[in-house]
């Protein structure tokens, strides 16, 4: 088992909020299990504080040693280029942007006219 790659630990007077960006999960733990985790090796914050363990690998803060994160983020990439589905969602969104743009130019253009109109009568 090793440490992700994508923890931040953000440090406070008596706890640490720990933040995984890959898989978008938190938690927040006492600063004295924060120093057993970074200080000793995973085997030992295993044996020492056990719930926190499952807490970290259950969360992705703690990861097999086969696991390639980077590799993982590529292939769901790959994935979300090549799913038809969201490639369709994707242009469907960016088509409504685009038409909304058209529109509301349109309509204040007829608006801009019609007060014109009002203006010369």
């Amino acid at each position: 088992m090793k440490e992700s790659k994508y923890n931040i630990f953000l440090e406070k007077k008596n706890c640490v909020l720990c933040y995984n960006s890959l898989m978008n999960n938190y938690l927040v733990i006492p600063i004295i299990v924060y120093n057993h985790l970074k200080n000793e090796n995973i085997v030992t914050f295993q044996n020492e504080y056990p719930k926190y363990y499952d807490n970290f690998t259950e969360s992705g803060f703690i990861i097999e040693d086969e696991f390639d994160e980077l590799g993982n983020i590529r292939l769901d990439n790959r994935m979300k280029i090549f799913n038809p589905d969201e490639y369709f969602l994707y242009r469907t969104v960016l088509c409504r942007k685009k038409f909304k743009k058209k529109i509301m130019k349109h309509i204040k253009s007829i608006i801009d006219k019609k007060n014109k109109l009002n203006k010369v009568s």
